[in-house]
């Protein structure tokens, strides 16, 4: 039992100086256990713990001395640094100077109960921050400090350029800091597995084949051993939570669980406060958004009413433009609050008017209407419709619209431009208008006002033709008051 116990256990024997105070001990037996727990060789028996440890610490002799002396055992914990253990002694008097000691070893639990502080710290100090890279750093400070490493860290990472930006990293004192941008590939090719969402741990760079190659470059900054943890969102790799160290080191899975759990809490804290941010920015947009559509309601309805002979036709003018109005609002909701598909606002202000499979024709490339513009194109397009439903096209059951669009490439000061054309056929004969209307003047204005478009409507015998012109960069652009007047 002596020899195959899994504890350790030792037998000393006080040595004491000429005043009679404990000054050393003999080791007078030793088991295999103890010898692997203490690093001491199963030869020791019968030298002191000052021959084979100078700078044994003289508190844990007087502790020993104490058994002797009072005959009480005493329970305490040791740590050995060599070892990087930590065990539970049990002390008691023999007889005459002799005492025994058995050890228990219980790193794993002191680790256990070390990292579930940690955890608890970190939950504490995270509550009140607001400041992303203040976040990354406490929990890399907490991180390394937990667990004994050289650097840790919180990255945010760009997948296509396969870099990685540290606003504020952690370092053991005397380590050199590894905060700003670096690109992966300079310290090993685990960027591949990174990607896929796989974690990576080197146990030692220099042997790694994935980063022996480039050892040096780890070297450089005093790493030897790393775990890689990579965050990902929606697919993408989007940050990494790094720990180091500056020897090699065999990662165990509750290291491995510790890091992940601080990786997840960091990236949580982060997206609190990015969420907070964008929820601000969004009721700022969606502030602005109401007054714009206040805005452009005023001027819509100032004008019809202006312009109005009586006032059943001006209540049926004004709610068919708030009706088209409220659905381009609706797509701009229904999106990113920034931009429409072209394709899905001529559909939305069609709709009423398509009684009939082949009543309307869309061809174009797949492009987005900025929120500038959605509202504007909107309304012109139900103006359109109303105008080719009362006198055009869409008056007889024959009649038919073609909406054509086409971006066209251009090198020159004003960038691409967007022609789109608006072609009514079927219809009956058609004459310009004698008088101009707030809806002809809407269409005419709409794109020139809002966003430096020009718009010219040819009315051919053959059906109405409308043709819209606006630079790419107009169409796309963000929200600003609409102006009709």
């Amino acid at each position: 039992m002596f020899t195959s116990m899994q504890e350790g256990f030792f037998l000393g024997e006080l040595v004491r100086d000429g005043a009679g105070r404990a000054c050393d001990y003999r080791f007078l037996e030793i088991n295999p256990a103890f010898a692997r727990q203490s690093g001491l060789s199963e030869q020791s028996v019968g030298r002191t713990v000052r021959e084979l440890v100078p700078e044994i610490d003289q508190g844990l002799i007087d502790r020993y001395a104490s058994v002797v002396d009072t005959g009480e055992p005493s329970l305490f914990e040791i740590t050995v640094p060599g070892l990087g253990r930590t065990f539970e002694v049990r002390a008691g008097h023999e007889s005459g100077q002799r005492f025994s000691c058995l050890f228990l070893d219980v790193t794993e639990r002191k680790q256990g109960e070390t990292r579930r502080l940690a955890i608890a710290e970190l939950g504490d100090r995270l509550r009140d921050l607001s400041d992303p890279e203040a976040i990354a750093f406490v929990a890399a400070e907490i991180t390394g400090r937990t667990l004994g490493l050289s650097h840790s860290g919180y990255g945010a990472v760009d997948q296509e350029r396969e870099t990685i930006v540290v606003g504020r990293g952690w370092s053991a004192p005397g380590f050199p800091g590894i905060d700003g941008a670096r690109e992966f590939r300079d310290y090993g090719s685990c960027i591949d597995a990174l990607k896929a969402g796989t974690a990576v741990l080197i146990e030692d760079a220099a042997a790694d084949p994935r980063t022996a190659s480039d050892a040096v470059s780890l070297n450089d900054i005093r790493i030897r051993s790393f775990v890689d943890l990579p965050v990902m969102e929606h697919g993408r790799f989007v940050a990494v939570f790094y720990a180091a160290k500056d020897v090699p080191h065999a990662w165990n899975t509750e290291e491995i669980g510790f890091i992940r759990n601080i990786a997840d809490r960091t990236r949580a804290a982060i997206a609190r406060i990015e969420a907070e941010a964008q929820q601000r920015v969004l009721n700022l947009e969606l502030s602005h958004r109401m007054k714009n559509m206040l805005a452009m309601v005023q001027s819509i309805a100032t004008q019809t009413m202006r312009n109005a002979t009586d006032v059943v036709s001006a209540k049926e003018v004004l709610a068919g433009r708030l009706i088209a109005l409220g659905k381009s609002h609706d797509l701009l909701l229904g999106g990113s609050l920034g931009d429409t598909p072209l394709k899905t606002l001529i559909e939305s202000a069609l709709e009423p008017h398509k009684d009939k499979p082949d009543r309307f024709s869309l061809r174009g490339p797949a492009l987005n209407v900025g929120a500038k513009a959605a509202m504007s194109l909107a309304l012109i397009l139900h103006e359109l419709a109303t105008n080719a439903a009362k006198y055009g096209a869409l008056s007889t059951a024959k009649g038919s619209v073609s909406i054509v669009w086409e971006i066209c490439r251009s090198e020159g000061e004003g960038g691409d431009q967007v022609l789109l054309r608006w072609i009514e056929a079927g219809g009956p004969p058609v004459s310009p208008p004698t008088r101009t209307g707030f809806g002809t003047r809407l269409i005419g204005r709409g794109l020139a006002g809002n966003f430096g478009g020009e718009v010219s409507l040819d009315y051919r015998t053959a059906g109405v033709v409308c043709t819209l012109e606006a630079s790419l960069k107009g169409l796309q652009a963000v929200d600003t008051p609409p102006d009709f007047r």
